[in-house]
């Protein structure tokens, strides 16, 4: 009998230190978690300065339309070349443009992808690249 009891307060007492151990593993795994947070924030900030004082160009139309996009996907300037205005063609025109600014926010969603994304991943946070 004393042998069964013995036994079963054996029993009671590890479920509760397993769930106290891992209690304990999980606290440790929040504040590392929070330290990379902290990092990634910081190297956040930078290379979101980075990536908006950059430029990028998108030019349509061998040339015809020109977007000057910044990191922050502001446009900075329209270049349209005199002779792709054609009053009789606007349509042909406003596809260039639209076509031009679509390119240069794709070519600043990829820099900020590449530049943004390289930060992250050094950080060894699952799902990151």
């Amino acid at each position: 009998q004393e042998a069964r009891l013995h036994q079963a307060a054996k029993t009671l007492k590890t479920p509760a230190e397993n769930l106290a151990r891992r209690a304990e593993r999980l606290l440790e795994e929040r504040a590392e978690l929070e330290g990379l947070l902290d990092e990634l924030r910081s190297a956040g900030g930078a290379g979101e300065t980075e990536v908006a004082n950059e430029t990028i160009e998108a030019s349509v139309g061998g040339g015809a339309v020109t977007i000057v996009m910044d990191g922050q996907q502001h446009v900075r300037s329209v270049h349209i070349a005199p002779e792709a205005v054609d009053p009789e063609s606007l349509d042909m025109l406003e596809d260039l443009v639209s076509a031009a600014i679509t390119q240069a926010l794709d070519k600043a969603r990829e820099l900020a992808a590449k530049r943004l994304g390289g930060l992250a991943g050094g950080l060894g946070l699952p799902g990151l690249p």
